[in-house]
């Protein structure tokens, strides 16, 4: 400590992987509980911004309760909402030295936030009238002799205790960790909706390391098992579907390929009918596909020979 200023250690105040508490936030937030916590209608509407906007930007609670209207960009091609975090290991008070990240505005949270700021046009900061924040400075203050906190700022509000109310009215269960496991979701979220892991660590703020360690609760879902298991079983029937192919052109080899097809359409579904077709015309020999089709040509006529008469003839 020296002239009002504490020098932060991040490796000693490391955050601990809580494997309870992430075991409790995979059983709760399943899709649907997510999605029915989103749809849940707030009463006021600066509340349901709230909650959405955190949820799509996987930012954190306090980075949002300090975004001005001059940190987003309605620009319609390149919409963008950019976060600022608390230098800790510094001043942690001069706005302007803070680090920064780039998000993309998402299509669901873009008009939401037209229309409040459209609403609101005079403020400096989006939120201003839940969680108190409206009167408290954008940092705490402290003393500059003793560093004890004099006032709480924006930042450091407690956000979790109102969190856990809109929870609870949306009416799924209340879980751990309710901004955290908010960003856990979205995390994976975007990760199964196939972006880069450079560009999530651009937008979310942690790098890949951090993710696996501490926002892996939904890293792998019901869902997830669900889709594998809908795999292995789709092709399993389609190796089934190649077996009966394979054994009734060997019981059979002047079997009519149209007659086989009736017959494998009455017990294979139609996509996995055709998948089994084009597999089985990949595995062809070329040269007799070549073979077939000169015959094809030899024998397709697609003109019927119209009998002379004697008026075509003259």
């Amino acid at each position: 400590m020296g002239g009002g200023h504490i020098e932060f250690d991040a490796k000693k105040y490391q955050q601990k992987v809580q494997p309870k508490k992430q075991k409790e936030q995979a059983r709760i937030l399943t899709p649907e509980n997510v999605q029915q916590f989103l749809n849940h209608q707030e009463a006021d509407y600066e509340r349901q911004l709230w909650k959405t906007v955190i949820y799509y930007l996987g930012c954190r609670p306090a980075e949002l309760a300090i975004m001005r209207w001059s940190d987003v960009d309605f620009n319609p091609e390149d919409p963008t909402a950019t976060f600022r975090s608390k230098d800790t290991e510094h001043t942690g008070r001069d706005r302007e030295n803070m680090p920064t990240r780039t998000s993309p505005l998402w299509n669901e949270i873009y008009d939401l936030l037209k229309k409040w700021r459209d609403l609101h046009p005079d403020e400096k900061f989006i939120f201003n009238d839940i969680f108190n924040l409206r009167h408290q400075p954008e940092f705490e203050v402290t003393n500059t002799e003793t560093c004890e906190q004099i006032r709480e700022g924006r930042y450091e509000s407690n956000f979790n205790t109102s969190m856990r109310k809109m929870i609870k009215r949306s009416g799924i269960p209340v879980y751990p960790q309710p901004h955290k496991a908010l960003g856990d979701v979205r995390i994976n979220e975007l990760e199964r909706l196939g972006f880069r892991r450079q560009e999530i660590d651009a937008w979310i703020g942690n790098s890949e390391a951090v993710r696996d360690k501490h926002y892996s609760a939904t890293s792998v879902t019901k869902a997830d098992r669900q889709k594998a298991l809908e795999i292995t079983q789709k092709e399993n029937r389609v190796r089934q579907s190649e077996n009966r192919v394979r054994l009734g052109c060997d019981e059979n080899t002047q079997t009519d390929p149209n007659q086989l097809i009736q017959q494998l359409s009455k017990s294979v579904k139609g996509r996995e009918l055709l998948e089994m077709l084009e597999k089985a015309l990949k595995q062809s020999d070329p040269a007799d596909l070549e073979e077939d089709a000169k015959y094809t040509r030899r024998d397709s006529n697609p003109q019927p020979s119209v009998p002379k008469t004697d008026a075509l003839s003259s």
